[in-house]
């Protein structure tokens, strides 16, 4: 993780939610099968999930970009 300078706490919350949150996840697949990811909130969460991860790469892309612009 030090190597590829990725931040610890990401890692310990997944590993300790990791269990509750795959639990959860098989529940609601055996109750309402995959329609309940067809829902607004849902949807609007998927959403704000992708924009989240992949802000920071859109955003080093970017500096890359400006910075080869102006060498």
């Amino acid at each position: 993780m030090v190597l590829f300078g990725w931040p610890r706490p990401p890692f310990v919350l997944g590993f300790v939610l990791g269990k509750v949150i795959e639990t959860y996840f098989f529940i609601s697949v055996a109750r309402y099968g995959f329609r309940w990811l067809s829902q607004p909130t849902v949807v609007i969460l998927m959403i704000l999930l992708v924009v989240v991860i992949a802000y920071p790469y859109l955003q080093k892309r970017r500096r890359r970009e400006t910075g080869q612009a102006h060498a």
